[in-house]
């Protein structure tokens, strides 16, 4: 009984070790997914109002949200070392 116990234990903790790694490139995955679809609507109003092509909005759009990310990490980040 103590054995059957033992291994239970330690086969859920293998089986969640294992599921989180197998889970974390999808949830990557699914995020990259929402952002695509967040950012489509952005890329098109930039697109109609300054004529922009999709070639160059979509990546101006992904650098503006790269800077911002940036910039907040700046800010964040030495309130943690301090």
């Amino acid at each position: 009984m103590l054995f059957n116990t033992v291994l239970l234990v330690f086969g859920s903790l293998f089986l969640a070790r294992v599921a989180s790694v197998v889970i974390e490139p999808l949830i990557f995955i699914l995020l990259a997914g929402v952002l695509t679809m967040g950012l489509n609507p952005l890329v098109a109003m930039l697109e109609s109002r300054f004529r922009l092509s999709r070639r160059i909005g979509a990546p101006i759009v992904v650098l503006g949200i790269l800077l911002i990310f940036v910039g907040f990490i700046a800010i964040v980040f030495p309130l943690f070392l301090a």
